[in-house]
């Protein structure tokens, strides 16, 4: 199937670029993926009805809301692609990501994306819940 809103050539790299990593740890296959890029598009376009119609500065959001909604779809799966501890001879270098932090970040940035589009309602967030805090309303 092919894409829908990321269809230029290279949308691979800017996916890529917003986890951090290179093409050796997350490869095109992966995110040519129906389960990544396939789900992303789904996400985004069930909060942006009107997403075909987009131009401008609208398109440009919507592209990058993409792109984070599709970073989201594989950062769980960063633990296991990319090693923590790396030794060698006369090296050790140990990485230090917090995946959940950067996993918060990025839906933070995709939801700044879709609420930036015109007329688009991106309140209720995509793929998550929104917790109330205790009420005492009788």
């Amino acid at each position: 199937m092919a894409n829908r809103i990321l269809t230029e050539p290279g949308w691979e790299g800017r996916i890529r670029d917003k986890v951090g990593v290179n093409d050796a740890t997350l490869p095109d296959a992966v995110l040519q993926s129906p389960d990544v890029i396939g789900v992303a598009e789904a996400k985004v376009i069930a909060a942006i009805p009107h997403w075909q119609s987009l131009t401008g500065d609208d398109r440009i959001f919507l592209e990058a809301a993409t792109v984070c909604m599709a970073a989201i779809q594989v950062i769980d799966s960063m633990p296991a692609r990319l090693p923590t501890r790396m030794q060698g001879p006369g090296m050790d270098v140990t990485l230090e990501i917090d995946w959940k932090e950067r996993r918060a970040a990025l839906q933070a940035e995709r939801d700044e994306y879709l609420g930036r589009i015109d007329g688009s309602d991106s309140t209720g967030g995509i793929g998550g819940f929104w917790l109330a805090g205790p009420s005492r309303r009788r």
